[in-house]
């Protein structure tokens, strides 16, 4: 990863705006997500950015719902329809007098199209958490470095902490074990994007949501990334 002591490095949070809302990854085709990919990839460079993704075109756009087929040993269930978790939590009710004047003006997201969805799919845990996306992950890794490389490339994946509010435990025995559980599964994506070369970001968004089990499991794939910069 680059160091520098003559100015700031630059990066950014990961997901990034479709460049184009009627075609591609925007519209769920991932037939031409090389070229998706590599026009997001030139953006960043061009204007300068030290420390690059795919956009997380690969995830097509989505820091959630990317991993709804990644997991195995769940269902989906029906919820009943109530205020979506985008539109809760302890920030909003701290800072409700800013939200309101944001939500108003229409500014509070940059959101071109529909790509931060409001409503997404729930499932419930009903056996063992085991993570099945390998094929997923490899096409995700192999794009990128293709087109971006692996110096100062990073690619995104999401904490257990966060992976933990759509999908509700209906089989293990405590909420505890359910989320080291999905850290244990979990591994494996963050294993694959360090041993590829890439740097591995992390999202756990929902520790400003009220959740509290963000950083747990932290020290359950610790270990094996440290062992996985070393080369083991």
């Amino acid at each position: 990863m680059q160091r520098s002591v003559a100015k700031i490095l630059t990066t950014h949070v990961g997901s990034l705006p479709f460049l184009s809302l009627d075609r591609g990854v925007a519209v769920g085709d991932q037939s031409q997500l090389a070229g998706d990919v590599a026009a997001i990839v030139a953006r960043q460079r061009e204007i300068g950015i030290d420390i690059i993704n795919e956009g997380e075109y690969a995830k097509g756009g989505d820091w959630l719902r990317y991993m709804q087929n990644r997991f195995g040993g769940f269902t989906e269930i029906s919820v009943a329809d109530e205020k979506p978790l985008i539109e809760r939590g302890k920030d909003r009710e701290q800072f409700a007098d800013f939200y309101k004047y944001a939500s108003e003006r229409g500014t509070l997201f940059y959101t071109p199209g529909a790509q931060i969805a409001k409503k997404r799919p729930v499932q419930a845990c009903t056996g063992s958490v085991s993570y099945v996306g390998q094929a997923e992950l490899k096409k995700e890794i192999d794009v990128t470095r293709a087109i971006a490389g692996a110096d100062n490339v990073f690619l995104t994946s999401t904490a257990p902490g966060s992976l933990e509010v759509y999908r509700c435990n209906r089989h293990y025995k405590s909420d505890e074990e359910y989320v080291f559980a999905l850290a244990e599964a979990m591994r494996v994506e963050y294993e694959a994007i360090a041993v590829a070369g890439l740097i591995l970001q992390i999202d756990d968004a929902t520790r400003f949501m009220g959740s509290h089990w963000h950083g747990y499991g932290a020290y359950r794939f610790s270990r094996p990334l440290r062992a996985a910069d070393r080369g083991a």
